[in-house]
């Protein structure tokens, strides 16, 4: 290039002192706002990941807390045996003759949480159903009955019920030995 032409002309003089030193303050700006976003999401981090440790303990905590006033048949409910046993045994305490209990495993799909289908079937008065189902109503576990069949079978010497329920039984695990 010819040096004739920053002695001519004064703004092309400028152009070529000033237009590196503007690239170099761009450039220098970006980097100062990358290295101060990488900063602050790695201090946001470092804090969640503070953050976590005390969060378990809070839960396992609250999960203690629960398991204190739960009744003692209402803790390990995890297996296959011991909610057939939990229905026999709520059968009995409602004077509800339980003939069968089918347990089915969860199933999996949906939005919804997996929830296990129990189907059980028992026969006894009127007022031993109503006590059977409250029974599960109150129950720290979430049992929903989804299906009710009710059927009179003898009048002598007082009515008897021959009763089918199908209950829903949420929970966070699912339940095992199927």
């Amino acid at each position: 290039m010819d040096v004739g032409r920053f002695k001519r002309s004064k703004s092309i003089f400028l152009a070529w002192l000033v237009a590196p030193l503007v690239l170099i303050g761009a450039v220098h700006g970006l980097g100062l706002l990358l290295s101060q976003a990488v900063y602050s999401k790695s201090a946001n981090m470092a804090s969640q990941e503070a953050l976590l440790p005390r969060m378990e303990e809070k839960y396992e905590e609250a999960c203690r807390a629960l398991d204190a006033f739960a009744a003692p048949g209402e803790r390990d409910l995890g297996s296959a045996d011991s909610l057939n046993a939990l229905f026999q045994e709520a059968g009995a305490a409602c004077g509800l003759l339980v003939d069968s209990v089918a347990i089915e495993p969860p199933k999996r799909g949906g939005a919804e949480a997996p929830a296990s289908e129990i189907t059980m079937s028992g026969i006894g008065p009127v007022e031993s159903i109503i006590r059977y189902l409250d029974y599960f109503q109150g129950h720290a576990n979430l049992f929903v009955v989804r299906d009710t069949t009710i059927r009179i079978t003898e009048f002598q010497p007082e009515i008897v019920y021959a009763c089918a329920f199908v209950f829903q039984y949420h929970q966070s695990k699912p339940v095992s030995a199927f």
